[in-house]
């Protein structure tokens, strides 16, 4: 016993060790994924992907390839990363690389995130038990493998954190720049997270407040990185397309080339919006393969739309009417993306219009019930996104071990982390990094599911490192009341 506590209780001052050690728990996660995704794979590629992960890489791939990046409806947060790899390597080889390196910068934020809880509450314990909590979830660790945004999102929210503190340890503003850095690309990744450089600068005015030319100081110094990424951002869009698209281009509603070139996001979204219905269908008894959508989906359910939902304007033959129109377009071979969004168009005019009549006709929907059906859809789940490409009812014994197992490691971790949420919402007021983990959390949770009304489930992902602390934390408590309980009988 005292052999493997020495062992897996090192100081930890001993990065290597930890740093190893991280690797290795995230690696044999890596390596499975990799050899599911190559396994389930129909077109020879082995890294896991969805429908976001083109438009990522072909903006770079056809920079490199044809001098103009291209389509534009990406800002290059995660691109950035990309393009060097593509010019120097052949795609494949590339993509392998930028997953190595998501992992190893996963690794890293591992062991910060550990330090994080260490330099908080001012003990090892919490080290141990963020490190260990944190390095064996699968909710978040499996995106590393991913061609998309979640994992850099998650490590460099981490990494900025980390850094955030060291910034008030030692008042060395090249942390704060490196803090600005992380959060302009995180931004540049996820436009949606823009906001929450304003909590790391609440931050800086409550701890600053008295001291004014400190202050001014240090925003400068936190926002300019930001300004320096978007300021170029807005001059390129303008030169490109004669358009001023501050922030995101996706935000210009034209025809150009800013239009995302993808059915669910136009009259689609706005109708299963409306009342709830789930846009990912991939997910099982989604609504939105009630209109044509998702037809190599890998589950054999037949979703049907909620009854409660039907308003003056439109019924179930409506619905079916909507489908055929979309499976003609949507798998025609011979035509292109920008034919179908042509072809389209009128079908997106007509969800938009239903989806105005419930909100019209049937506010309780609209303004309760999706909301709700939302939030739950959010948080309410299994934490193993995408683990197998098969639906349950399809794995083996192995398989569905591995899945309960992580199902209830999610739970378990989940749970808790509420729990520690609550105990710490005390220190929200004063305005320390517990203080802004709990911001960042908190918006997180709100934006996507009831401000935005999308709700994937790996939009939450780069929060959880957060709760997995607070969870830490929740955790240590019980095992310190349970202790002083028993030592006291």
């Amino acid at each position: 016993m005292k052999l493997i506590s020495n062992f897996f209780l090192k100081n930890p001052a001993n990065w290597k060790f930890w740093l190893l050690l991280a690797v290795i728990f995230k690696g044999l996660l890596f390596v499975f994924c990799i050899y599911k995704e190559y396994h389930a794979s129909k077109i020879g590629t082995w890294w896991g992907t969805s429908g976001d992960t083109n438009s990522y890489l072909w903006p770079i791939e056809n920079l490199v390839d044809h001098g103009k990046y291209y389509l534009d409806y990406r800002m290059p947060g995660y691109g950035i990363f990309y393009l060097p790899l593509y010019f120097l390597f052949p795609k494949v080889v590339a993509i392998n690389i930028l997953l190595a390196i998501q992992l190893i910068v996963a690794s890293i934020s591992n062991y910060l995130l550990a330090l994080i809880a260490r330099k908080i509450f001012k003990t090892d314990a919490l080290f141990y038990l963020t490190f260990y909590l944190y390095g064996l979830s699968i909710y978040s660790n499996m995106f590393d493998e991913t061609v998309l945004t979640e994992s850099f999102t998650t490590s460099f929210f981490i990494i900025s954190i980390y850094f955030f503190i060291k910034f008030f340890e030692t008042k060395k503003v090249i942390f704060l720049i490196i803090v600005g850095g992380l959060l302009a690309d995180i931004i540049f990744m996820r436009p949606v997270f823009f906001p929450t450089i304003f909590f790391y600068w609440l931050i800086l005015i409550f701890q600053f407040f008295k001291q004014k030319k400190s202050l001014l100081k240090f925003s400068f110094l936190l926002f300019i990185p930001f300004v320096i990424f978007e300021s170029s951002w807005i001059i390129r869009n303008y030169v490109q397309h004669n358009v001023f698209a501050p922030f995101f281009a996706t935000i210009a509603k034209s025809k150009s080339s800013y239009f995302y070139p993808n059915a669910t996001d136009s009259g689609v979204c706005s109708f299963l919006q409306s009342f709830g219905g789930n846009i990912d269908y991939s997910a099982p008894n989604a609504e939105i393969r009630c209109l044509g959508f998702g037809e190599n989906s890998n589950f054999n359910d037949h979703p049907i739309m909620p009854s409660y939902i039907y308003t003056s304007k439109f019924n179930a033959d409506s619905v079916a009417i909507i489908r055929k129109k979309f499976e003609t377009v949507l798998y025609d071979t011979t035509t292109t993306q920008e034919q179908k969004v042509a072809k389209l168009e009128p079908v997106y005019n007509e969800l938009n219009s239903f989806a105005a009549s419930i909100k019209k006709e049937k506010p309780f929907v609209y303004y309760l019930i999706s909301p709700a059906i939302n939030f739950k859809r959010f948080f309410v789940h299994s934490g193993t996104y995408n683990l197998f490409a098969q639906a349950t009812n399809q794995l083996n014994l192995i398989q569905l071990g591995i899945k309960i197992f992580y199902t209830f490691f999610y739970w378990f971790v989940f749970l808790l982390g509420v729990i520690g949420i609550f105990m710490q919402f005390r220190n929200l007021f004063q305005m320390k990094i517990t203080a802004l983990m709990l911001l960042l959390v908190g918006y997180t949770g709100l934006i996507h599911p009831i401000v935005l009304r999308v709700c994937e489930v790996r939009y939450f992902v780069p929060m959880f490192p957060f709760v997995t602390l607070f969870a830490a934390y929740a955790l240590w408590k019980s095992i310190l009341f349970l202790l002083n309980k028993f030592s006291t009988n």
